[in-house]
């Protein structure tokens, strides 16, 4: 398999669909209201934007939110290791909690145990 020598078109969906834009911002807002109101820190939320992200397989989005986690303060070895945070020991109960829920809320419940999972996360 061979790469492509120039650069993919950029895609802009606030022009190819400015009401899935406004859509998406108004989500944008929702979530930022709900984490400011839980007291999650910005260096948490933007820890659970790099995972959820990564899950999603989102290269921009990867890139956006890795500087964005790097500038409120997140650790370089907690990006790092992100994929695999069940396996340290290096997050907080509370970091922990909000994975278990951004993962869930991300990949959709659809069996017994991921239901579970995000029926016992609790911060």
């Amino acid at each position: 398999m061979t790469k492509p020598t120039s650069p993919i078109p950029a895609f802009y969906l606030d022009k190819a669909d400015p009401g899935s834009w406004k859509a998406l911002n108004v989500l944008a807002s929702a979530v930022r209201e709900a984490t400011d109101g839980a007291g999650l820190s910005r260096d948490v939320v933007e820890l659970l934007n790099v995972r959820i992200s990564q899950i999603n397989g989102c290269a921009y989005c990867l890139d956006l939110h890795v500087r964005l986690a790097e500038e409120a303060g997140t650790a370089a070895v907690k990006l790092r290791v992100l994929p695999a945070w069940r396996e340290t020991s290096i997050f907080s109960e509370t970091e922990e909690a909000a994975l278990t829920i951004a993962e869930a809320v991300t990949l959709l419940p659809d069996d017994d145990e991921r239901v579970a999972s995000l029926e016992s996360a609790r911060f």
